[in-house]
């Protein structure tokens, strides 16, 4: 598992990886979802960023970094 977790684009739609963020929640983890719309994932999300995943996820990138 992890602490964090970032789902992008459809990642959040297509399964296996969209059971993902309710594996991560229930264990305590965080839950980030980047995506041009709100998705079935969003109510779990403890962030959701909207907007293109290609302009978002380096900017995330940046901020990590500091």
């Amino acid at each position: 598992l992890c602490d964090t977790l970032i789902v992008a684009g459809t990642s959040g739609i297509v399964y296996p990886v969209a059971s993902f963020p309710q594996t991560v929640k229930s264990n305590g983890g965080f839950v980030i979802e980047v995506n041009i719309e709100p998705t079935p994932i969003s109510s779990l999300a403890d962030i959701s960023l909207y907007g293109k995943s290609g302009e978002i996820l380096p900017m995330l990138q940046k901020g990590l970094k500091h």
